[in-house]
């Protein structure tokens, strides 16, 4: 069947290549925590669902709550009127003919109103004046309590709007008074103060024939219902809105004043109330918006990342909960795999360690189950090995060491030493005194390389090694050779691996000098920055091809020239002891010279 050969094929290429550990864990895991994690996700979702439903119910009771207390702050403007508007005495006193009255009489009908406006004002602070505009010709100007409707104030639209708004008023666009105008009277002040502030207008009228008398304006400070808005907080923009768009108040207040943007404003139309999802470029709103009975709009909006805030808390609450649950599973199947593998363990460490060489013999695992029975088999054969390695292999070694211990003795280094040391008192008995220098610099050169077997020698000997070096070299060249030494006594105790230099200093004299070139001078340098060791070889020789020079440390490239396989050498000994990051490197020009800098780490003994 398709289906069973496809499993046996997964099992053979990926789950029996699985150690048994990550096998039981995964099974465990697909069994038992797998369903409940299904469940995790599916009840944060329904908690998320929940919670925004909830955050959206929020606010719009936020905002019921707010429509209330506006139409409850308007209609406290209708009731004022009321107080002007039913007042008999005052509608007579409007229409009476003061023209053959005393002045007396007609102070007393205007300080009768103003002082009665007066008292009011003292309980409304969010009212800025109360004014009547009578057409009274008769009557005395008392501004700004008392104007007279000249032709100026009554040719405005809104005023004539505002005075045919019979019984139920005139709601007057809001806009910037300065201080001492009136609403429907602004004269150009400039540097003058403003004030905010909005009307209600409510047209005087006798009861008889509706014949109006003036237009009682109640001014209102906008600040006041900012107020309102600024107790909502400033998680959501909040806008009184006339209904040309114009933004009467917002607890945002770098948009009084302005005009709703034309998206939100297109989207509400001429309908009553509603809620819809804004979407810009860069944020997401959720509009909602309802109508007072004035005409006059609230709209909310809310970022919709507000809207999400507790639901991401919730989501992040449970997935913290459910990757805790997780880990905590994980952890005890751990534990329990541990304590049910941990037989098994024994035995794949024991064979671990005899790949490492180290044979062990003994029982190790007690039972009489499969693992017990493995690790019974598994004690034979090291038994087995370990005679195999002791009686063969252990005899091959005791054997090439022997070898080895001869070739040493062949070529003792005190022999060596006592030799040159005679030649060199030979020399100078019979006054020869360059055979001399030149013994006694080969001696100190191979006591030095030599260092007792040692790889790794203290800076100080390596470069005492190269100028002995150097001086046999310059016997040998006649002197065509001049050395300089640049050297940071700070790195004298560091280690280096021996002879490191004199293979470089080699190709310096091997391939620097030439027929055209007597003379070559080799500067060798030694610093120290930041804890590295910094090691220059320069010279002022013929100089190296780039590609010559590409060659010299490519592993793969044929070299045909003898001295680079020393410099390869060097550079390949330095990666093996001290890692990549150190080595050689090589930059050379043809006719002006070689330069090879070594980078060390900074060791000590």
């Amino acid at each position: 069947m398709p289906i069973k050969s496809w499993l046996k094929d997964l099992s053979n290429h990926t789950i029996n290549r699985i150690r048994l550990k990550p096998k039981l864990i995964a099974s465990y895991m697909i069994a038992g925590f797998l369903p409940l994690l299904f469940m995790g996700f599916f009840l944060v979702h329904k908690a998320n669902q929940i919670i925004e439903n909830q955050t959206n119910l929020t606010y719009g009771i936020s905002m019921q709550q707010l429509m209330y207390n506006m139409e409850t702050r308007l209609a406290s403007y209708e009731e004022l009127s009321n107080h002007f508007y039913f007042d008999t005495n005052l509608n007579l006193d409007l229409q009476k003919d003061y023209s053959k009255s005393s002045n007396l009489d007609k102070y007393e009908v205007e300080s009768d109103f103003i002082e009665r406006v007066k008292v009011l004002l003292k309980f409304k602070n969010d009212v800025r004046t109360v004014g009547i505009y009578f057409h009274n010709a008769t009557l005395y100007n008392a501004k700004p309590y008392l104007t007279f409707a000249d032709d100026k104030i009554a040719g405005q639209l809104n005023f004539q709007r505002a005075s045919a708004s019979k019984y139920k008023g005139y709601w007057g666009k809001v806009k910037s008074v300065p201080d001492g105008n009136l609403y429907w009277d602004v004269e150009l002040r400039r540097n003058a103060p403003n004030t905010r502030v909005f009307s209600y207008n409510r047209p005087l009228e006798f009861y008889t024939d509706h014949h109006s008398v003036g237009l009682l304006t109640i001014e209102i400070k906008e600040s006041e219902f900012y107020q309102l808005l600024s107790k909502e907080g400033t998680d959501k923009a909040i806008y009184l809105v006339e209904p040309d768009g114009n933004i009467i108040t917002s607890n945002n207040r770098t948009s009084v004043g302005k005009n709703l943007e034309a998206d939100v404003l297109g989207e509400i139309g001429s309908q009553a109330g509603g809620d819809f999802l804004l979407q810009r470029s860069e944020d997401h709103f959720k509009v909602m918006y309802s109508e007072l009975s004035n005409g006059w709009k609230m709209v909310y909006m809310i970022p919709v990342n507000r809207l999400l805030e507790e639901t991401k808390n919730m989501r992040n609450y449970g997935l913290l909960f459910i990757l805790v649950s997780a880990a905590v599973s994980v952890a005890l199947l751990v534990i329990f795999s541990n304590l049910i593998l941990s037989r098994m363990t024994i035995l794949l460490k024991r064979i671990q360690r005899m790949r490492n060489g180290e044979i062990e013999t003994g029982r190790f695992v007690s039972g009489k189950d499969e693992i017990a029975v493995l690790d019974h088999s598994f004690n034979q054969m090291a038994e087995r090995m370990k005679y195999l390695i002791d009686e063969v292999y252990t005899l091959t070694i005791k054997r090439k060491e022997a070898e080895l211990t001869a070739l040493q003795s062949q070529i003792n280094p005190h022999f060596l030493y006592n030799t040159l040391s005679t030649v060199s008192w030979l020399g100078r008995k019979n006054g020869n005194d360059d055979v001399c220098e030149i013994v006694e610099s080969l001696a100190k050169f191979y006591r030095i390389s030599l260092s007792k077997g040692k790889d790794v020698i203290p800076m100080r000997e390596e470069f005492e090694c190269i100028k002995a070096y150097m001086d046999i070299q310059r016997y040998r060249m006649k002197n065509r050779i001049r050395s300089i030494y640049a050297l940071d006594e700070g790195i004298m105790d560091a280690t280096v691996l021996k002879l490191i230099l004199q293979p470089i200093v080699e190709n310096a004299i091997l391939h620097g000098l030439s027929h055209e070139k007597e003379q070559i001078s080799i500067l060798i340098k030694g610093g120290y920055v930041g804890g590295i060791v910094l090691l220059e070889v320069s010279d002022d020789g013929v100089g190296m091809e780039p590609e010559v020079v590409a060659m010299l440390l490519d592993e793969s490239a044929q070299l045909n020239q003898k001295g680079g396989y020393g410099l390869r050498n060097v550079n390949e000994r330095i990666k093996l002891q001290f890692g990549h990051d150190y080595g050689v490197e090589v930059k050379s020009k043809p006719g002006s010279g070689t330069s090879v800098f070594i980078r060390l780490p900074y060791q000590t003994e």
